[in-house]
């Protein structure tokens, strides 16, 4: 017996939501191309960035440096969406100890610092950075991963000083929230390829986020930025010399119908269904 088919379009004229179900993908970011890119480093010497052969080259850092790059537009995750930064880092040298960190932000209240301006204003503007960020912590006691939830701004203290806080730990639990996946990363080495990646999927109660090769955290709604917007990626370096190859910035979303539509939708199968038995049974009459 052959059912008839039903006009799925029929849905959009009549006004109704309709996704066909499955996962669509779309790359924001290939090999680094379209990032602005920051940066300090303790010392405030001017970090340099240089792009070539698919390849960002970040001289003038050491192990206490921070980058960050604006994307070339935002990206805004709805329920079920997911962003991934990903890619593969060299250093020239790594410290004893120290973090590598890897993070995805909405840049917030500040402007994207415009080509001249001062470090110290290009870090105090990374105060009203919300978002995620997460990788390892190497010290003498052994290395750790961990991932951490930065819903709130960090308001800069009397004496405005505080570093590029947006890529720390140590800010107060009124505004940073940590987990440690399970599972474990090794940490950068000197002169070898390291692959990276952190993937922020937004739920219905707040975020899952996923660091490298370890398991996944959930960070509650109240622990998690709200808009769901994210602009800036970022890094905080283990050594000195960064080589970034193979970055790429990922969206997938959770193409599914909505629930409204899945009851529509059975109504209209269930009625082509209906009319073609009677038929059926119309015919061997």
């Amino acid at each position: 017996m052959k059912l008839p088919l039903v006009c799925l379009t029929c849905a959009l004229v009549a006004g109704t939501p309709f996704v066909v179900a499955g996962a669509d993908s779309e790359t924001f970011v290939t090999d680094g191309l379209g990032i602005d890119w920051f940066g300090y480093r303790s010392n405030t010497a001017k970090t340099v960035f240089t792009y070539e052969n698919g390849k960002t080259t970040m001289r003038n850092l050491d192990s206490d440096s921070y980058v960050w790059g604006y994307l070339p537009e935002e990206i805004s995750l709805n329920v079920g969406d997911s962003v991934t930064f990903s890619g593969t880092a060299t250093f020239n040298s790594v410290a004893s100890s120290g973090a590598f960190y890897i993070g995805l932000y909405n840049s917030g209240v500040n402007a994207k610092p415009a080509a001249g301006t001062a470090f110290s204003s290009i870090v105090a503007g990374t105060y009203g950075m919300t978002g995620f960020f997460g990788g390892t912590n190497k010290k003498s006691s052994g290395t750790t991963t961990q991932a951490f939830s930065r819903f709130s701004e960090k308001v800069p203290d009397a004496s405005g000083s505080g570093g590029a806080g947006f890529m720390t730990s140590n800010q107060g639990a009124s505004y940073i929230a940590s987990a440690t996946p399970p599972g474990a990363l090794t940490h950068p080495e000197a002169n070898a390829d390291y692959e990276f990646a952190l993937t922020v999927l937004r739920t219905e109660n707040g975020y899952d986020v996923s660091v490298g090769g370890a398991g996944t955290v959930s960070f509650s709604a109240e622990k998690s930025l709200s808009s769901g917007v994210f602009d800036v990626i970022a890094m905080k370096s283990p050594g000195s010399g960064i080589t970034l190859s193979n970055l790429s910035v990922v969206t997938t979303g959770a193409v599914i119908p909505e629930p409204s539509a899945f009851s529509w939708l059975s109504g209209i199968f269930s009625g082509a269904l209906l009319a073609s038995v009677r038929r059926t049974r119309e015919k061997g009459k």
